[in-house]
């Protein structure tokens, strides 16, 4: 059980071009003996775990953040992160209750980052905007997010969060702000696949 580990659900890639040095985001729900731990459902993704997946795999210490996801969220049936969060090469997109200690974590992103010469940018969806109900209901954050020739970014989403109102007058708004790195939002209908779990999230992949 100190070892739980949910793969590549929990896992962030933050850099520039795919084959260029980038900093790799762990995320856990819960260390042996901390006490910041869910109580209604159990967190899947251990500190333990992380941190053995960053050894084994030889990755650069200074490349590696590990970071906490909010206890809250995780009672509230957000097992996984790619639930609450998704990113693609400088960008995060993420809710605003998804981390423990949250404005931590995005210093030390950016202080990160810095050093690499990537231009991180934090796309945080305020909760007044979407709720977490909101946002775990229509899978907002179980997207994809995808650089095109231009540099510009595209969000894959599934029907459900066309669907939502809330959800999508935000995402319009997204769209349509200048000063947004996200500048469209692709709906497919992939019902079959996020009634299996699925969706979006599950085309990941940040081996290059």
């Amino acid at each position: 059980a100190m070892f739980g580990d949910e793969g590549a659900a929990n896992h962030n890639r933050l850099g520039g071009d795919y084959g260029e040095p980038g900093l790799q985001l762990f995320i856990y729900g819960r260390e042996e003996g901390g006490h910041a731990a869910p109580v209604r459902y159990p967190a899947r993704q251990t500190l333990a775990a992380s941190q053995a997946v960053a050894r084994l795999n030889q990755v650069n210490p200074s490349q590696v953040i590990f970071a906490q996801q909010n206890p809250q969220v995780i009672d509230q049936g957000v097992f996984h992160n790619d639930v609450i969060a998704v990113s693609n090469r400088h960008v995060l997109f993420h809710h605003q209750q998804a981390f423990v200690d949250q404005a931590t974590v995005l210093a030390t992103l950016r202080a990160k980052s810095d050093s690499l010469d990537i231009p991180f940018t934090s796309v945080e969806v305020p909760d007044e905007r979407v709720s977490l109900d909101d946002a775990v209901a229509s899978y907002l954050f179980n997207s994809q997010l995808l650089s095109r020739d231009d540099g510009s970014m595209m969000l894959v989403l599934p029907q459900e969060s066309r669907n939502h109102q809330g959800v999508w007058r935000y995402l319009s708004d997204l769209a349509a702000d200048s000063a947004s790195p996200i500048d469209e939002v692709a709906v497919f209908d992939l019902r079959e696949s996020m009634r299996n779990g699925g969706g979006p999230a599950c085309l990941r992949l940040r081996v290059v």
